[in-house]
């Protein structure tokens, strides 16, 4: 049984910062998971015209550890990921077809195990999973988590994890004005 499951946009974040990816490796080891569609959405921000610069570390980061990739199957099971979708595409600007269809696969996947965390940035997955009664968490909340437990010490310093957010706003990923002193209190905003 996994612990998290991550989305495509966790992934990417996760990796835009070398200590608190190597955190997150090193920590959740074998309790940490993707689905198949998470990896063929960093596949596909590659080949994008622009590309995304960071689904490539990302992609490297997440095949190193994270083992195989989780499918979901069974006509049942894709209908209720395509249902789950068409509900978090119905919130957002992102109306394709694919849109949002790796946080949908993970949500049903993480029914199916009965357990875990769908480990998301997207707000509107997270809601979308609580609502279904699936536990979800941001990589935010993560970090929060450790900090107060006192977890990593070493390597959760001040520095590293403004660092982490700072690096988070100017790649346009978070808008919050979140800082460690936010994290070490448990005052998440949006990223709760």
């Amino acid at each position: 049984m996994l612990d998290f499951l991550f989305d495509t946009c966790s992934l990417i974040n996760v990796s835009y910062c070398p200590p608190i990816a190597s955190l997150f490796r090193t920590r959740y080891d074998g309790r940490a998971g993707w689905v198949r569609v998470a990896q063929e959405e960093l596949a596909a921000e590659r080949m994008k015209l622009p590309p995304n610069p960071q689904a490539g570390r990302a992609m490297s980061w997440a095949s190193s550890w994270l083992g195989m990739p989780v499918e979901v199957l069974g006509e049942d099971r894709l209908n209720l990921v395509d249902e789950i979708r068409k509900a978090l595409a119905a919130g957002s600007e992102q109306r394709s077809q694919f849109a949002h269809l790796g946080e949908a696969t993970a949500i049903v996947a993480l029914l199916d195990q009965g357990t875990g965390r769908l480990l998301s940035d997207d707000l509107g997955a997270r809601g979308e999973a609580r609502r279904r009664r699936v536990q979800a968490i941001s990589s935010v909340g993560v970090l929060s988590e450790l900090i107060i437990r006192g977890v990593e010490p070493s390597v959760l310093t001040e520095a590293v994890v403004d660092g982490y957010l700072d690096t988070l706003r100017k790649n346009g990923r978070m808008n919050a004005r979140l800082t460690y002193a936010d994290l070490a209190r448990g005052d998440l905003g949006p990223w709760a």
